[in-house]
């Protein structure tokens, strides 16, 4: 939808229509894919030093904040704020939404002020109606960093008990994973990596998830993150190497052809 090429605008006139057209993107129906591929180019925009972004309280926003190429930024994450844009785009599942929104939660704090998002309760209402499991528990945890106060209002005492027992049943699903692979001898470096992967995702997510509750972890959280410190990744199993003929009543009549030579070559 976006082909990749330089954008040079002549004049004051040409730039405010440029300005326009991003803002616009807020009425466009779009693949959440390319909502992330937007996001990221805007990335690209902010100050660096050696290769790496600069943290906002490195920088003067206010200054920061007047130059052109930050006027397109700002274009970008406020489109992305508009109430127009989840109009257009409420096909997007949880797993959509919340990449999208950890970006924009983090790319935000460069803007003064910082634009709101418009639709917060109705996302919170998205995580709310799926089923309790990590990932609309994860879409609730991304909203939370953009604004608490929407979760604070919509999230009932029922919701927290449900999303708390769902993650509850993953530490647990992960502890015996874990164990098993503790104690497997035939476990794969395959499976500890998806293990690990998967292990590092519930731990992130339900430490996020409980900080904002304001519940007291369980048992299991502190578990599986001494499990993960104690589980070894296995060996990868040594490929045996073919037996070569050693005399010449087990060799071949053509074994020793050109061909071999240069193939043990």
């Amino acid at each position: 939808m976006f082909p990749n090429h330089n954008i040079s605008t002549q004049s004051p006139e040409e730039f405010a229509l440029l300005i326009q057209r991003i803002r616009n993107l807020s009425t466009a129906v779009m693949t959440a894919s390319e909502w992330r591929s937007i996001l990221t180019a805007a990335e690209t925009l902010l100050p660096r030093r050696d290769g790496k972004r600069r943290s906002p309280v490195e920088l003067d926003l206010s200054s920061l904040n007047q130059q052109p190429r930050m006027q397109l930024f700002d274009a970008v994450l406020r489109a992305f704020a508009h109430e127009d844009t989840y109009k257009h785009n409420r096909r997007y599942s949880p797993n959509d939404w919340t990449p999208i929104l950890e970006s924009f939660a983090d790319l935000s704090l460069y803007l003064l002020p910082p634009p709101i998002l418009s639709y917060g309760p109705a996302l919170c209402t998205l995580a709310i109606k799926e089923a309790p499991t990590l990932s609309a528990i994860h879409l609730a945890n991304a909203l939370g960093r953009i604004d608490p106060r929407v979760l604070r209002q919509r999230i009932r005492h029922q919701d927290l008990e449900n999303w708390r027992d769902a993650i509850v049943e993953a530490l647990r699903e992960s502890i015996g994973t874990g164990e098993h692979l503790k104690a497997d001898g035939d476990a794969t470096p395959d499976d500890y990596d998806d293990w690990r992967s998967h292990t590092r995702a519930v731990l992130r997510i339900a430490g996020d998830f409980y900080e904002w509750a304001h519940l007291d972890p369980p048992e299991e959280l502190r578990d599986l993150d001494r499990l993960l410190s104690t589980v070894q990744r296995p060996q990868a199993p040594e490929e045996e190497e073919p037996d070569i003929p050693t005399t010449a009543d087990e060799r071949d009549p053509e074994y020793w052809t050109l061909e071999r030579i240069f193939e043990d070559l």
